[in-house]
């Protein structure tokens, strides 16, 4: 990408030390601030991915809760999902009539 852009009489620089990329060596050192903050950001990313996990175990709901419920906050900030009715009793009848096995989802959904 740097020659590309060099073709295109673009000069890159790195923004906190300004680099002369005719020397060889500091090829290299414009690669290590270019592959830093994805290294970053990848080490983030597994930090979320575990943190959602370990809440998952604990039996937490992550995101937005689904039909029939809702997000709350109690006093200590501790989240929850709670019913919200009507939204919850017909969700409740879907379910209970998709398992007798009379009717398929497309069956339920369209009563």
């Amino acid at each position: 990408m740097v020659n590309i852009l060099r073709g295109l009489n673009i000069e890159p620089q790195a923004i906190k030390q300004p680099l002369d990329l005719s020397i060889p060596e500091n090829k290299m050192i414009l690669a290590f601030y270019l592959a830093a903050p994805e290294v970053e950001n990848d080490g983030r990313a597994l930090n979320v991915f575990f943190g959602m996990r370990r809440a998952h175990k604990k039996g937490r709901y992550m995101g937005l809760a689904p039909v029939g419920y809702i997000n709350k906050v109690e006093g200590n900030w501790k989240k929850y999902i709670a019913l919200v009715e009507p939204d919850a009793t017909i969700v409740r009848w879907a379910f209970k009539e998709v398992a007798k096995g009379i009717h398929n989802t497309d069956g339920v959904t369209s009563n």
